[in-house]
């Protein structure tokens, strides 16, 4: 094509060269066109392929993404469900601890697991539950001990009343044996002043003086006796007193450690919060039975003394009494007396001593 081309051109056949030249381009392009055109099928046939390829990844790998949310998600829920009950459980049986606290069931053992957060809740709670077990424990052991000092003092103080009664009747009945022996030792004093003027005029008088003033020393010894151990019940009685005294003193100090006991009970009922409602309402209670218990100390304290400041004046009048008895006796047998046998008046006696 070329040799044809350059000889056209030596011949100046222009048109013959153009002719040849439109005929080969056209041939040229027509194969360039088929082939193209297979490229551009080829082309459509792996750009087909392709984008199905390419579907067919992307839904694979869309499936495999929607998988893994799911599979994330459900280990996630799963995860958060754990998660929720290991927080929930454990206040949920603290909780359910804290109301059978608060109803009064401290026997209820709690269960601590692990020593995370919620495990020191629950050790909290089985700390609060002993410590409470063993306030309520210590207030009624004291309770105890206090109704039954209450009990004893209720007793002694009966029996003291029943003791005082008694003295004050045997004080009473010593007083007029005191009142009768001084009206017996006048009349003594008169029976002597007239058996001196009667021996005066006989002598055959002078035994039954001397048989009157011997009963009359007897019956003064028997009252100074009666006396003397009247004095000595009224002695009992004071020392009774101040035993009463030393019992109300331990009264007292069991009153004082159930007011502490329950103060500390409600200090721990405070510190438990709703839960501890109702202890702090025991431990009120408790300590107003102290307060009434001291309160009813205190008055039985001043009865008592009270009593022994009776006693007391008691004693000093039988003392009293108890000497001028022993003073009478010691004239009525002193050697000044006329009806001796050793000074039995004669007829001639004129004067009597007393």
């Amino acid at each position: 094509m070329e040799s044809q081309l350059i000889e056209l051109s030596h011949n100046n056949q222009l048109e013959a060269m153009q002719q040849l030249l439109n005929t080969e381009l056209m041939d040229s392009a027509e194969k360039i066109n088929a082939v193209l055109n297979q490229l551009v099928e080829i082309n459509s046939h792996y750009a087909t392929v392709a984008d199905d390829d390419a579907a067919a990844q992307y839904r694979r790998a869309f499936n495999l993404v929607v998988g893994l949310l799911v599979l994330a998600s459900a280990l996630t829920l799963l995860f958060a469900w754990r998660l929720i009950r290991s927080i929930t459980q454990p206040i949920a049986n603290a909780l359910r601890a804290a109301e059978e606290i608060a109803e009064g069931n401290l026997t209820r053992p709690i269960t601590v697991d692990g020593s995370d957060e919620a495990g020191r809740l629950l050790q909290a709670m089985v700390t609060m539950q002993e410590k409470l077990r063993d306030t309520l424990q210590s207030i009624s052991g004291s309770a105890h001990q206090l109704a039954s000092a209450a009990e004893e003092l209720n007793s002694v103080t009966e029996e003291g009343a029943r003791g005082l009664t008694q003295q004050n009747n045997e004080i009473e009945q010593a007083a007029t044996a005191v009142n009768e022996m001084t009206s017996a030792v006048e009349e003594v004093a008169r029976n002597a002043v007239s058996t001196s003027e009667a021996s005066k005029s006989a002598t055959t008088s002078a035994g039954d003086g001397r048989d009157l003033v011997r009963e009359t020393v007897s019956a003064i010894e028997r009252m100074s006796s009666d006396v003397q151990g009247t004095a000595s019940l009224i002695g009992d009685l004071a020392n009774e007193s101040r035993d009463i005294g030393k019992v109300l003193d331990v009264i007292r100090g069991l009153a004082d450690q159930t007011n502490l006991l329950a103060l500390n009970a409600a200090i721990e009922a405070a510190r438990a919060g709703e839960a501890g409602r109702g202890f702090a309402v025991v431990a009120d209670e408790v300590r107003a039975l102290a307060h009434r218990t001291q309160q009813s100390t205190s008055e039985i304290e001043r009865m008592i003394g009270s009593i022994q400041s009776g006693t007391e004046h008691a004693v000093d009048s039988m003392r009293n009494s108890t000497e001028r008895a022993e003073s009478t006796l010691s004239i009525a047998r002193g050697p000044a007396s006329p009806w001796t046998p050793s000074t039995a008046p004669s007829a001639k006696s004129t004067n009597v001593t007393w």
